[in-house]
């Protein structure tokens, strides 16, 4: 496997397994965007970091940050049914003026395929 495809691996486990075990929660997540920063590293347009390392700053509560790497794995290209979904959801959780917009994107994210390399953000829609 590449360098690349590991640390995204990587990455995503130490993601999954911050829900499994609540106390490795904070550090799971610190670790896992460092993971997503190296793929940057080496590939800056690479969407499925892009996209994970969003997700991983949404589910620590930093909506802002994470719509800015969403937005640069958009302008990159990427289709991912993820970033759309995950977009919606940063949108959900800034304002009341964002979430007026995030439909949209989760209608979009219903149109398409999601990436294998990617995670959805972490949203419970009963809590708006």
């Amino acid at each position: 496997m590449s360098a690349i495809q590991d640390e995204l691996d990587r990455g995503i486990a130490l993601c999954d397994q911050a829900w499994s075990d609540m106390s490795l929660y904070t550090a799971n997540y610190l670790e896992a965007i460092e993971c997503f920063h190296k793929v940057l590293a080496l590939d800056p347009l690479n969407t499925d970091a892009l996209v994970n390392l969003g997700s991983a700053l949404s589910d620590l509560g930093n909506q802002q940050e994470a719509l800015k790497y969403y937005h640069r794995a958009e302008e990159a290209g990427s289709v991912d049914r993820n970033l759309f979904y995950n977009i919606g959801v940063a949108m959900m959780n800034i304002d009341q003026f964002t979430r007026q917009e995030a439909p949209k994107y989760f209608q979009l994210a219903a149109t398409k395929e999601p990436s294998k390399n990617t995670r959805e953000a972490y949203f419970d829609p009963h809590a708006h």
